[in-house]
């Protein structure tokens, strides 16, 4: 961004606030996709690696973590 800090600053937050996290990929990461909103999986629940693996690309989230803490 080489707008204002100020400016950047609630840039970087309306985009946090349009993203989607969820373990389930049929419903928490599909619903956020198909809000237009960015979407981040979660590993430490239902979805598996290997569901992940072979998953359609319309379930595929943007990013992927194996746990949040």
């Amino acid at each position: 961004c080489e707008a204002p800090l100020e400016t950047c600053g609630e840039a970087a937050a309306a985009s946090a606030a349009k993203t989607g996290i969820g373990d389930y990929l049929k419903s928490d990461i599909k619903g956020a996709k198909s809000y237009g909103m960015k979407s981040v999986l979660v590993l430490s629940g239902v979805t598996s690696q290997t569901l992940l693996e072979n998953a359609e690309e319309e379930l595929r989230p943007h990013l992927v973590f194996d746990r949040l803490a």
